[in-house]
């Protein structure tokens, strides 16, 4: 039997079958991680579909109040952003942040003034006075 071993190590055909079942293997670990970089990078796509149909349809609502809203709606399990059924799950946000919209109507206060630098409220400062520094003086 020990012959037999000694003639299998030495044999090519055996080694190179060894090696070709290595490289399988490290080919299959390659490949399970491409396939999860595609999942996410499909995910991602999906969610970003998702959030640019919300900027699109609430100007009036920032960035960052969308995508929070959305984040917190999916923890609540209201909705999924990786759902392939992007048009419901824009439906069923659209009406969560149909309450957040800010008014855009003409009877709503204009915002108050700017606070000047100076002078009375309500009025501009008046331009600086040169001092000490910018006479000269005669000796």
């Amino acid at each position: 039997m020990v012959i037999e071993n000694k003639r299998d190590k030495d044999d090519p055909a055996l080694s190179r079958l060894f090696a070709a079942e290595k490289q399988i293997e490290d080919l299959r670990a390659q490949l399970e991680g491409e396939k999860s970089k595609v999942k996410q990078f499909e995910r991602d796509g999906r969610k970003s579909g998702i959030l640019g149909s919300l900027y699109d349809a609430f100007p009036g609502l920032s960035r960052e109040e969308i995508r929070g809203a959305a984040l917190v709606a999916q923890e609540d399990g209201k909705v999924d952003l990786y759902s392939s059924e992007s048009e419901k799950q824009v439906e069923a946000l659209k009406e969560m942040l149909a309450a957040k919209k800010k008014p855009t109507s003409i009877t709503s206060p204009a915002p108050a003034p700017a606070p000047s630098l100076g002078g009375t409220p309500g009025a501009p400062a008046k331009p600086p006075v040169q001092g000490r520094d910018g006479l000269r003086w005669r000796v």
